[in-house]
């Protein structure tokens, strides 16, 4: 059983999938890390946390900060270029898809678009923000993860 949570396999938009970022706002992005690193993990960690303090934005922001600009931008490529939507149909295990309502990192729409393509892929829509809810609202997942496991 899998539990994915905010998951996406591919972030860049493609035809009709939309992924959560254009090409050109990947290139802004990288243009953005490039110019200064920094001022990027400042805007950058309460918009994908949803957060403008507290611990989990504190945690985000110190993983991107113990990065170098170089190890940042290569994780970034392999991220948007990754595009895994392919392998979607072949996953033969139960998968919880667990996609929060306001995510700047994964829309909706991709959690839908997942658990549409898994052949036993549950959505479950959480009333959360930021891509990482693990992190700023714990508190909030615990019931679900609770309920999901019980079931298991």
């Amino acid at each position: 059983r899998l539990i994915l949570l905010n998951g996406s396999p591919r972030y860049l938009d493609d035809g009709d999938y939309r992924g959560g970022l254009t090409p050109p706002q990947l290139q802004e992005t990288i243009a953005r890390i490039q110019a200064n690193y920094m001022g990027w993990i400042l805007a950058f960690a309460p918009a994908a946390t949803a957060a403008s303090e507290g611990a989990g934005l504190s945690e985000f922001a110190k993983g991107l900060l113990d990065l170098s600009p170089d190890a940042a931008l290569t994780v970034l490529g392999s991220i948007y270029e990754a595009d895994l939507r392919d392998l979607a149909p072949h996953v033969t295990c139960p998968v919880e898809v667990l996609q929060s309502r306001h995510d700047i990192a994964v829309p909706v729409e991709v959690g839908v678009w997942l658990a549409e393509q898994l052949p036993t892929g549950t959505l479950h829509l959480l009333d959360v923000q930021g891509h990482l809810p693990h992190l700023t609202t714990p508190e909030r997942l615990w019931p679900v993860f609770d309920e999901i496991l019980r079931v298991a």
